[in-house]
């Protein structure tokens, strides 16, 4: 639409002719005009650096799309929308025999053919009176068009545009000819609106017997299509009372049972309407080809005539707008209007969906699609829900009842964990119940046929068992008809963790990814990621910019790819894990950053899933892995250490000394970087084992003390120096273990020097030394020694980085040894604030569930106990108690308990504290089985005696 102004250019329209067309364009679309209009928008940019009065809007971009579809749509009942592949200037040029000249005949076409049938139903709603007042044209004026002989092109009829023009004129005198006109248009619509009642067509779809487990979608559906809050009739109503249909769009992946729930939903409540429909919506043709076929069932057109699919369309759809027929025997509860109920089943591409969506009417739409946007205002369906997998105990007694095992012992718990490995989803479900019944398996011998040959499985169907379900989860989902791009980013999904993926995974190290056809741009991710949309194999979250898909697509998708294939999925995705992973060496004296922890969280899972799918053909060296994937399991390991997750620490960091050493041994990679990282695992090893209590780590830290020797001959680094004194340090923890004391002290001096005679060294860097000989030095008294290490390295912390730091957990373990300095300096005042500032840190850094979080907290609840403050105590004392989760923390629960049972006994709950105290003795007793001593006769120093020393 342009501002209707011929004698200046539109470039110069003034602020007051540009505020006139936008009112005219608000007004146009405020109409809501029940008449058929076609809106074209263009499909290519259009060149605007030219245009001055545009140029604004370009910014640095020398194209734009001006009229885009959003902006063309005046969202009126009856629009049909055209996209043609043009620019904006290029969009009235209609070429002969092009796509909008198609377009514009068919739609003049469809509008000269339903013209009278419009003109009946209009005629209905108004008044004898009125219609005798109307002044009708005779004949339409499309009427002066006329088919060429090829019937594709309309071309001129002169003679028929002048008798219009004439009959025009005088429409008084013409009076008598309408009235004619009008009585044929009526008996017309009489002929055609005959059907009998209740009216079905539904083809060939048959309703399953066994339907399992949606009940609750079906009450969903009826809470839509029959609300209980009105009490006039169905369809809603727009302001000039025409009825608008209500609709619900079942959204889902292949085999998730959306066909299922709507198929059962037609048979059930079929009653509620007067007539019904099931059309198959997955192409053009086949939508046709029903709507010709309906409208025949419906008598809309006769015997001798031939509608094409535009105008058996236009019919069933004005015949759904105001629905006629009657009963074979009447019932007087029929005089209300009447109601229909159309399925639109597989309707995946919604360009299509468009022209075939009645407008109006007194029924109800129910639509199935893989494509999650349809449920959207954009397609006129606003109404929907995306269907979930069943929940694991439905699924198990859908899987029990299919496959006759119900009888079985353990059914539930044996057909639960199938069922979880099929995603709980209603086809896989049904496909495994057939073959279980097929070939005479328990449920028990499945999991193990299963777990065995699960491609196979996957591609196996029993003829007959499968219900109104066409294909299996192999070929429902046809990952093999994806677009190359598509494909690639699934597989690379395939192998991360399904539930929550960052699009940045994706994204950000594209360019560095070697995998063909992996899309390296955002523009082609985009386009990927729509067809995998589109198909709802994928889902994604907008407002978090994540992903998800379904355990079972993983599963089909790695199968169709031969181990090659895998390892360089692999591979790839190791690259773009790695461009996000916030790397930091274990020796790095800053590498205890909350920051890290914030970034690191969002890629644990996916990392983990890798080692889940790939890392035993690593330990059974049939796969060497990558020398990036060595690396980033080394990383990740110390980061599993850090967070406390000591088991999978040495689990990634054993995975990652095979994969660096194989890579050393095979000369790929950076010699250097390969013996840094292969020296990082042995550190995390080291660790990781004492403080789990699985070892000393003496082996792991004499392995990393050769390799740094061998470093530093080879390329004289300060870093492997430093890194040497870290070593002593651990090398130190390693010794006290081993309660070899007066070693650990050496060690730690001369981890402490050797860092300290590196020339310009990194701030920070004797931290953990000062820490960890200061806290063994408390213990054992020497209190001077230990304050002199301690107060440099609190000074140095606090002037960088604030008495109140949360970015470090070092600061948090400085403020925590100097409490307990405090303490056992009998300052308890003093003590008391270092300790609730190092929880405060703590807290803040690693969180609430750690244990060096529940080791301050007990810190704490002693300072409150010497000052009474019995309630403040006990709150530390439960908030300790829920650190500490693992078996490695016993010694730590123990203490905590047996402090907690004192102090609740003292505060006259006796039952509850003598249970407390209970659990603390079984404990007790769990790890130190010849210590027999009744709980009266323990103190402090022997329940603190359990602890590591870093802990106390």
């Amino acid at each position: 639409m342009r501002a209707n102004r011929k004698d200046i250019s539109k470039q110069n329209l003034t602020e007051e002719d540009r505020d006139s067309l936008i009112t005219v364009c608000k007004r146009f679309q405020e109409l809501q005009l029940n008449i058929p209009i076609l809106s074209v928008f263009e499909g290519r940019e259009s060149k605007i650096r030219e245009n001055p009065f545009l140029a604004f809007r370009a910014s640095s971009k020398s194209s734009l799309t001006l009229v885009t579809e959003a902006i063309a749509t005046c969202n009126c009942r009856n629009e049909s929308l055209f996209k043609l592949d043009s620019t904006h200037a290029e969009l009235c040029n209609v070429e002969v025999d092009g796509p909008l000249y198609r377009r514009l005949v068919e739609f003049f076409k469809s509008l000269a053919q339903n013209a009278p049938t419009h003109i009946a139903i209009a005629f209905r709603k108004i008044s004898m009176d009125d219609r005798m007042n109307l002044q009708l044209r005779a004949q339409s004026s499309i009427s002066s068009f006329r088919e060429t002989d090829s019937g594709v092109g309309l071309t001129p009829d002169t003679q028929s545009s002048e008798s219009a023009d004439s009959r025009t004129t005088s429409t008084s005198t013409n009076a008598t000819s309408e009235r004619v006109d009008y009585e044929l248009v009526e008996e017309k619509s009489k002929r055609n609106s005959g059907v009998q009642l209740p009216f079905s067509h539904i083809t060939t779809v048959c309703r399953n017997k066994d339907f399992f487990g949606q009940e609750h979608v079906l009450d969903q559906i009826d809470q839509e299509f029959f609300p209980r809050e009105t009490t006039q009739d169905q369809a809603e109503s727009s302001t000039d009372n025409t009825a608008i249909p209500r609709s619900f769009v079942l959204c889902g992946m292949g085999g998730i049972g959306k066909t299922e729930v709507a198929i059962e939903y037609l048979f059930s409540r079929r009653h509620k309407f007067d007539a019904v429909f099931w059309v198959y919506a997955d192409t053009t043709q086949k939508l046709a080809a029903q709507f010709s076929t309906i409208a025949s069932e419906l008598g809309l057109k006769g015997t001798d005539s031939k509608l094409d699919e535009v105008a058996a369309r236009e019919m069933v759809k004005l015949w759904l707008s105001d629905p006629t027929g009657h009963y074979l025997h009447e019932d007087p509860a029929k005089n209300t209007q009447l109601k229909w109920l159309l399925v639109f089943d597989n309707a995946d591409n919604p360009d299509i969906m468009y022209d075939w969506l009645p407008t109006e009417g007194p029924g109800s739409m129910l639509v199935t699609t893989r494509y999650p946007y349809m449920k959207e205002n954009t397609y006129r369906l606003p109404m929907g829900l995306d269907l979930s997998p069943l929940e694991p105990s439905v699924g198990a007694a859908m899987l029990c009842k299919f496959s006759g095992r119900t009888g079985e012992p353990d059914a539930t718990e044996a057909g639960t964990r199938i069922v979880q490995r099929l995603g709980c989803l209603p086809l896989a479900i049904a496909q495994m119940s057939a073959i279980i019944r097929r070939k005479h398996l328990s449920l028990n011998e499945f999991e193990e046929y299963y777990n065995e040959n699960p491609r196979n499985l996957h591609r196996q169907r029993i003829p007959g068992s499968l219900g109104n379900y066409k294909q299996t989860v192999w070929t429902t989902w046809a990952v093999e008809q994806l677009s190359p791009a598509a494909l690639a980013v699934l597989k690379v999904l395939s192998v991360v963790d399904p539930d929550r993926v960052p699009e940045k995974v994706l994204t950000d190290g594209a360019d560095k990814v070697s995998l063909e056809n992996f899309p390296k741009t955002k523009s082609a991710y985009f386009e990927a990621r729509t067809e995998l949309i589109q198909t709802s194999l994928v889902a994604r979250n907008m407002a978090t910019s994540e992903l998800r898909l379904h355990r079972l697509v993983q599963d089909v998708v790695r199968e169709t790819m031969a181990e090659e294939d895998l390892r360089s999925i692999f591979a790839a995705a190791v690259v773009l894990l790695s461009s996000l992973w916030p790397y930091v060496s274990g020796t790095d004296p800053t590498r205890n950053q909350a920051w890290r922890y914030r970034i690191a969280e969002k890629y644990t899972t996916h990392i983990v899933r890798l080692e889940n799918l790939f890392g035993d053909s690593i330990r059974f060296r049939s796969y060497d892995g990558t020398t990036d994937s060595g690396i980033l399991f080394s990383s990740f390991g110390w980061y599993l250490y850090e967070r406390n997750s000591y088991g999978l620490a040495i689990i990634f960091a054993e995975l990652s000394t095979i994969i660096l050493q194989a890579a050393i041994d095979s000369g790929n990679g950076n010699d250097r970087e390969v013996a840094h990282w292969l020296g990082e695992d042995h550190d995390t090893l080291s660790l990781a084992k004492i403080m789990s209590g699985v070892g000393d780590g003496m082996d792991d830290i004499k392995t990393w003390i050769q390799i740094l020797f061998e470093n530093i001959r080879k390329y004289k680094l300060k870093e492997d120096t430093l890194a040497l004194g870290m070593a002593y340090n651990i090398l130190a923890v390693s010794y006290i273990s081993k309660e070899e004391v007066d070693d650990a002290i050496k060690s730690w001096r001369l981890s402490y020097d050797t860092i300290k005679n590196v020339k310009d060294y990194p701030q920070f860097s004797e931290t953990w030394p000062a820490v960890n000989l200061a806290l063994v030095l408390i213990q054992e008294g020497r209190l001077a020694e230990a304050e002199e290490l301690l107060v440099p390295v609190l000074d140095e912390h606090e002037d960088v980085l604030g008495m109140n730091d949360k970015t470090t957990v070092e600061s948090g373990q400085i403020w925590r040894t100097m409490g307990n300095l405090r303490v056992a300096q009998e300052r308890y005042d003093e003590g008391l604030r270092f300790h609730e500032r190092a929880v405060e840190n703590l807290r803040a850094v690693n969180g609430d569930k750690h244990e060096f979080t529940g080791d301050c907290l007990y810190a704490v609840a002693k300072d409150y106990l010497r000052r009474e403050d019995f309630m403040k105590a006990l709150s530390a004392l439960e908030g300790a108690l829920t650190t500490y989760t693992d078996d490695y923390h016993k010694p730590q629960a123990a203490r905590a308990l047996w402090k907690k049972g004192l102090l609740v006994k003292s505060m006259d709950n006796v039952i509850e504290g003598d249970a407390l105290l209970a659990r603390a003795m079984q404990l007790r007793h769990d790890l130190r089985p010849d210590d027999r001593r009744p709980v009266e006769d323990l103190t402090d120093q022997d329940w603190d005696s359990l602890v590591f020393y870093y802990h106390r």
